[in-house]
């Protein structure tokens, strides 16, 4: 059986495909410090878990060394949906140096340190495939948003240059970069589910489709890209439902 691993896969969407995969393929679900959405996965025979924070090199080393003693255990596939969100809601000029920093380590600099660290277990497999999230704010930029939206966009050129890197290790590797997703905001604080209404509201009305994705529209992208896919590779999909 394939393996798939999911790096942050307790956020809403991880979640989500977790169990959506569950007993299609052998999982391992990282996580870092909560497993709510997906302590009953780790329970399972057929599910591993492995806990670093994604923003320390030698931590994840340290994991992926140890869990990946056994080379059949090797992913054929990953998901990286780890993501810092902007929270504080201003224009960069009003942004503390903190948050920057914490966006820009969590969506870029922890990603790379994944992939670097990931690469050499992916090359051992014949073929593997890797799906990184990005989102439309990469091209029509995000307003008291803008660090969130740059490293967005740096996703997307990462991944077109890795993907020119690895070719002839035949590991593929693209991004889906979604407009607004419904999505459960219960954990999130008052002000910022009031900031994403409005957002939504905004955006509802610039969609073709007439309705933001579901986890359903996601889903079938990654997909296909990761287990139905043999020639696309180094792509940025918008999930946008027409709206550009």
């Amino acid at each position: 059986m394939k393996k798939l691993m999911i790096i942050g896969a307790n956020s809403n969407i991880g979640a989500y495909l977790a169990n959506q995969y569950y007993g299609k393929y052998e999982l391992i679900l990282h996580f870092h410090k909560d497993t709510k959405r997906i302590t009953d996965l780790l329970r399972q025979e057929s599910v591993k878990g492995v806990q670093y924070d994604i923003c320390n090199y030698e931590e994840i080393s340290q994991s992926i060394e140890s869990l990946f003693t056994d080379k059949s255990l090797y992913p054929d596939a990953v998901i990286f949906c780890a993501a810092e969100r902007s929270n504080d809601f201003k224009k960069l000029a009003d942004t503390e140096a903190e948050l920057i920093d914490r966006i820009i380590a969590t969506n870029l600099t922890g990603l790379c340190y994944n992939l670097k660290i990931l690469m050499p277990y992916l090359r051992q497999k014949d073929k593997a495939s890797i799906v990184l999230f990005g989102s439309n704010v990469s091209r029509i930029g995000l307003m008291q948003g803008s660090v969130y939206a740059a490293t967005k966009s740096a996703v997307s050129n990462l991944a077109r240059s890795i993907a020119k890197e690895e070719s002839s290790n035949n590991i593929l590797i693209n991004v889906i970069s979604p407009g607004p997703v419904a999505i459960d905001a219960s954990h999130f604080s008052e002000e910022y589910r009031a900031f994403r209404e409005d957002y939504y509201k905004k955006q509802s009305g610039l969609i073709p489709l007439s309705r933001v994705a579901n986890f359903t529209d996601i889903y079938n992208t990654i997909d296909f890209l990761l287990f139905n896919n043999s020639y696309i590779t180094g792509e940025e999909i918008f999930i946008t439902g027409g709206a550009l």
